[in-house]
């Protein structure tokens, strides 16, 4: 899944860009998992969707790695509040979570830069751009976790 997301993102979504800013489907699919499962898988699935983007970018190698393990764990104090109605609350969510990712990565880099431009032409717009990404992402993944669920007890 998560080399899947990967090159989707690496490669089909630059694509669909509005300014050269496009969702990040890694982010978005880290944020889902802490939502719905504890902190240790997140981080797992964070380090191990972090290395894949470290390893197709030119920033310095460990940056995505921390910026999705950093999310997964503020994202992990949601865990289990999402649940019917709480829908649109975790889609939204993911609007505070992009910016401080971005704003971590873009640190992290530590090449300057123009906050008034980063903020204006990246790091807002690619927020608003989750959004979307978000409200796709996360109704499949609380299918698939109800769908394991049930599996786990049919099994059992």
């Amino acid at each position: 899944m998560l080399i899947g997301a990967t090159l989707l993102q690496s490669t089909v979504l630059p694509a669909f860009n509005i300014n050269y800013v496009h969702p990040d489907l890694m982010l978005v699919i880290i944020l889902t998992w802490s939502f719905l499962y504890d902190f240790r898988q997140a981080a797992g699935w964070a380090f191990a969707g972090g290395i894949l983007l470290d390893m197709l970018s030119p920033a310095p190698f460990g940056v995505f790695s921390a910026g999705l393990i950093a999310v997964a764990w503020l994202g992990s104090f949601w865990r289990d509040r999402f649940s019917g109605g709480a829908w649109l609350a975790a889609v939204l969510l993911i609007l505070p979570y992009s910016i401080f990712y971005n704003i971590l990565t873009l640190l992290l880099v530590g090449a300057p830069f123009s906050w008034r431009f980063a903020f204006l032409r990246v790091i807002f717009p690619a927020a608003l751009l989750d959004v979307p990404a978000m409200a796709i992402v996360l109704p499949l993944a609380l299918w698939l976790t109800r769908y394991q669920r049930r599996a786990d007890l049919t099994i059992g």
